[in-house]
């Protein structure tokens, strides 16, 4: 089946799409329930590779609707480009395009490092949780309110761990990642799409791109987020099944 149209009081949803592969079984699908991220309010898509796009569907397609891309052999800029065509040709004008890998949000206090555990490592994971679903809120809050700017937000994300860091700026104009939620609106006026040609570094050839046709990209220094990182799964990693001549 195809999603040919969407109805009328499905249109202002939290639409998230979810680019995976490999990861039919360890996908992190199973986001925690907040009172405000529901079956109700947030409709999740998978978007999968042709080589396992039955696989996806037994372990995950009565949960989430699956949606198969026309290649396989492909790299990360590919399914991100595809998501964007579909959300357009939906006529959804915001989106979330989340990683699968995304284990949780945590709120970051500039001066306050969190505690750390007896292995001398910062406990992020569990100190200072922020609920999927308020995440969500304040970064849709920020680029909705500019929509009708001038120079509106393009796209904007959460900041990914990579340390502790003393972070005095809320924001930071830098090519957003993992979770971005995009204004498609503004995009397909700039024409911007994600390169489908790039193997890596698609995000940041996407944020410059951004920039440079007067589109405004930001990460939010005041959330962070916690992603799993896997050997041998994920966007950049080679098809399952390998083509013979």
């Amino acid at each position: 089946k195809r999603i040919r149209e969407i109805k009328p009081e499905k249109m202002e949803e939290r639409w998230v799409f979810i680019p995976s592969f490999r990861r039919a079984k360890i996908a992190l699908l199973k986001w925690p329930e907040d009172g405000i991220v529901t079956q109700e309010s947030t409709i999740r898509i998978l978007v999968v590779r042709p080589s396992e796009f039955e696989d996806y569907v037994k372990c995950c397609g009565h949960e989430f609707p699956v949606i198969c891309l026309p290649q396989d052999e492909i790299g990360a800029g590919y399914p991100r480009y595809w998501i964007q065509k579909i959300a357009l040709r939906l006529k959804l004008q915001f989106i979330w395009m989340i990683d699968d890998s995304v284990e949780c949000f945590y709120e970051n206090h500039p001066d306050q490092p969190p505690p750390k555990r007896e292995n001398g490592k910062y406990n992020y994971t569990d100190y200072r949780r922020r609920k999927f679903g308020l995440v969500f809120k304040r970064i849709e809050k920020l680029v909705k309110a500019t929509r009708n700017e001038e120079l509106p937000i393009a796209a904007m994300s959460p900041r990914r761990f990579m340390g502790h860091k003393n972070l005095k700026k809320p924001f930071v104009c830098k090519p957003p990642r993992i979770a971005v939620f995009l204004n498609l609106e503004a995009l397909k006026s700039k024409e911007v799409y994600y390169r489908p040609e790039l193997q890596t570094f698609e995000d940041m050839i996407f944020g410059h791109e951004c920039e440079k046709n007067g589109l405004k990209v930001f990460m939010d220094n005041r959330v962070g987020l916690q992603d799993r990182m896997w050997k041998d799964t994920g966007a950049r990693s080679p098809s399952v099944q390998k083509t013979t001549t």
